[in-house]
């Protein structure tokens, strides 16, 4: 096996490949995809693989705030999000919500901005340099 960049000849290769998986294929040519490896195994492609530039909602909200002020202060926070976002020609915001995060902030979450569930299980990798 060996390891190549991805040429954009190989873009029908990778689409044959993915027809094994259950969603939609990407747009390989967007620069949010910011690196694209092919595996070869006997000149056959095996394997695909790209690094998803992505922008992460990291929100610290003070409890001590009434509702309103808190659900306002959230308001402005994800307008900005979006704005900015949209200026770097990315197409989605993610929010990382752990095990005791209140169920009610992840209802607002869901039902005032948008956020949904992934339709898988989100791992993440800490890399230590």
């Amino acid at each position: 096996m060996i390891f190549r960049e991805f040429k954009l000849e190989d873009l029908e290769s990778v689409q044959e490949l993915h027809k094994q998986f259950n969603y939609p294929m990407i747009d390989v040519t967007n620069p949010i995809y910011l690196t694209k490896g092919i595996i070869e195994s006997n000149g056959k492609i095996i394997a695909f693989g790209t690094l998803k530039l992505l922008a992460e909602a990291i929100t610290l909200v003070d409890y001590n705030a009434s509702p309103l002020i808190r659900l306002n202060a959230l308001k402005s926070l994800f307008e900005q999000a979006k704005f900015r976002t949209r200026i770097l020609g990315l197409d989605e915001i993610i929010a990382c919500v752990y095990n005791d995060t209140p169920k009610t902030f992840i209802k607002i979450l869901e039902q005032e901005f948008g956020f949904s569930k992934c339709a898988g299980q989100v791992l993440t990798q800490r890399l230590s340099w």
